[in-house]
């Protein structure tokens, strides 16, 4: 299965639901990182190769104030888009904090 990086929100959201779990409040870090993985093995069109950096991802932790200072997890997907006409390759990311 194969979508286009316009397309990967929706998508992310309905493996996060099939997964147990609400896009907008994930609180379960061993369900989200399941659909996590699901989600990067999805082949993303519209970006750049693999070999160019164009699809990637970072996981991230810690205590930030926007989750009132409690132990956060973050797991994003990196896109360099490529399709977006004149401009140059530009980094898009989606991620779900726990």
């Amino acid at each position: 299965m194969a979508t286009h990086w316009k397309n990967s929100p929706e998508l992310f959201a309905s493996i996060l639901r099939r997964h147990g779990l609400d896009p907008d409040t994930v609180d379960d870090v061993a369900r989200a990182w399941s659909a996590f993985q699901e989600f990067v093995q999805v082949q993303i069109d519209g970006i750049e190769p693999a070999e160019d950096d164009g699809d990637g991802f970072i996981v991230q932790w810690g205590r930030w104030g926007w989750k009132d200072d409690r132990p956060a997890l973050v797991f994003t997907r990196q896109f360099a888009v490529s399709d977006e006409g004149d401009r140059d390759d530009e980094f898009w990311q989606l991620s779900t904090a726990s």
